[in-house]
C-alpha cells in the first residue's frame, strides 16, 4: 500500500497548538501523531473486513495506542474498537510504517 506522510496543525479537538504528523496508508487507514518524543497517538483508523478499527485518544477506557519513532519509521501498537453491522469488538493492532 502507498504511504503518504504530511504535517498539519493540531486541530479537530486536539488542542489546536503545535503540529501533528498525519500518516495515510493507501485508502484504508490513517494515523495522527503528535511530534512529541515519544509521539502520542491522537487517532487511528483502519478499514479492513470484517471490521473497521478505530481509536481516538481519551474517548474510551478499553482502547489504547502507543507509538515509537526512529527516523522516518513509526511503530504503532494498541487496541481499537472494531465495528461491523451487528457486533462491536476490541481488537489488538500493530502498524509498522516508514514515511517516504
Amino acid at each position: 500500500m502507498k504511504v503518504y506522510c504530511t504535517t498539519m496543525p493540531a486541530t479537530n479537538g486536539f488542542g489546536g497548538v503545535g503540529l501533528l504528523d498525519n500518516i495515510s496508508i493507501g485508502n484504508t487507514g490513517g494515523i495522527q501523531l503528535t511530534q512529541d518524543n515519544p509521539p502520542q497517538v491522537q487517532q487511528f483508523s483502519f478499514a479492513k473486513q470484517p471490521y473497521s478499527l478505530q481509536y481516538k485518544r481519551g474517548t474510551r477506557s478499553d482502547t489504547n495506542a502507543v507509538a515509537t519513532k526512529s527516523g522516518n519509521s513509526y511503530k504503532v501498537t494498541g487496541t481499537a474498537a472494531g465495528f461491523n453491522r451487528q457486533t462491536e469488538v476490541i481488537k489488538p493492532f500493530e502498524v509498522d510504517v516508514t514515511c517516504p
